[in-house]
Parts: C-alpha cells; structure tokens; sequence
C-alpha cells in the first residue's frame, strides 16, 4: 500500500510558469510464500520531488525537477539508501 499528494502553484493566474510539489510512500511487505517466513520483511520507499514546468508554446512544455528518494526497512545492519536526481525535459503535445 501507499500514498501521493502534489501541490502546485502559478504565480499569477495567466502565467506560463507553474511550481509543483509531490510527496509519496510505498510500504511493501514480505509475503508468507517467501523463503524466510521468520524474518518478517518489511520496506519503506518515499520520493519528494519539486519541479518548475514552463509552457513555452501550446504544444511545448520545458521541466525541471529535483527528486530525493530514500528507503528504510526493519533489518537494523541494512544501511537506509539516499539519492538526490536532477532532471529535465521537453514534454510535446499535439
């Protein structure tokens, strides 16, 4: 199971630019029909993201996002995995 929630803003109400935030969490469990039924598995995976989306014609969208994901489980000699992941892009529509 898990959830998501984005948020975004325009600066103004015709403007080209919009800022948007997401937020999200997958809880994963180790199923009975795995191998080691005693260990009781259980993860964590969460991803923030910001972004800066300019519409810079009507069929061209230019984007920036920064994502940081981590992950967390209930196995204490495991080390909890970070990333920090620029990206950008084009997005067409027609």
């Amino acid at each position: 199971y898990g959830f998501i929630g984005q948020i975004t803003a325009m600066p103004a109400a015709n403007s080209k630019t919009t800022f948007a935030v997401s937020y999200g969490s997958s809880y994963l469990k180790q199923s009975n029909t795995e191998h080691d039924a005693a260990a009781d598995f259980r993860t964590e995976n969460s991803l923030v993201s910001g972004g800066v989306y300019y519409q810079a014609t009507k069929s061209l969208k230019v984007v920036g996002e920064v994502n940081y994901a981590w992950t967390k489980d209930n196995v204490s000699t495991t080390a909890t995995n970070k990333s920090v992941t620029p990206a950008a892009g084009l997005m067409l529509f027609f």
